[in-house]
């Protein structure tokens, strides 16, 4: 899986967030190869990450532009310089026992 991170300052956090719910959310769901999306804040409303997981790194990669760009009302997406901001980001996925024993790659 790849994931594209998106970093977001938040000016009004009720647009915002009515503008992830009804915009954002169900854009993103219909990207390909789409597999799943966390968006977070900070306690205090100010700025937030979205993660949004993809099957591959062509879909995330293809995904990264209209994400950044479709920023909703109410946020600033921060735009990161340098050459690591360019690429989608692989995960690894770590599965874990009843006892938190993980168990790379399930």
């Amino acid at each position: 899986m790849h994931a594209v991170v998106v970093k977001v300052s938040i000016q009004d956090f009720e647009t915002a967030r009515k503008g992830l719910k009804e915009n954002v959310v169900p854009a993103v769901r219909q990207a390909p190869g789409f597999v799943a999306g966390y968006w977070t804040r900070s306690e205090d409303g100010t700025n937030g990450i979205g993660m949004i997981l993809f099957d591959s790194q062509e879909s995330a990669n293809a995904a990264k532009v209209p994400i950044q760009a479709g920023a909703t009302d109410g946020v600033t997406v921060d735009q990161r310089r340098g050459p690591r901001s360019r690429r989608a980001r692989e995960l690894t996925v770590l599965s874990l026992s009843p006892l938190g024993r993980g168990r790379k790659g399930d």
